[in-house]
């Protein structure tokens, strides 16, 4: 203790490492938990998801590279992030 009555951090230790290592932890849970739901998805579905949102691929693009049209890409991503919302939702599911 410092004089005062103060608590100083353990010689060698980094003030604010263990709430950074509390961050790292529900973080890589959260990720678990996103990669988990994602699975669950039909392939169609997690392809536009990944493509889109994780690759930056425009709509039109993973249409030419799935042989679809944009449209289809849209839709097959709309309803799997609405899958997703639900599935994170029954769970929890916390982003920082």
């Amino acid at each position: 203790m410092c004089p005062g009555g103060e608590e100083t951090a353990a010689e060698g230790e980094i003030p604010g490492k263990e709430q950074n290592l509390e961050e790292k932890a529900v973080e890589r849970e959260g990720t678990a938990m996103l990669m988990e739901a994602l699975r669950s998805l039909p392939d169609i579905q997690r392809e536009a998801i990944l493509l889109h949102y994780f690759y930056d691929m425009k709509y039109w693009e993973i249409a030419r590279q799935a042989g679809v049209g944009t449209a289809t890409v849209k839709s097959r991503a709309r309803q799997g992030m609405e899958k997703l919302r639900g599935l994170l939702r029954k769970e929890d599911f916390y982003w920082p």
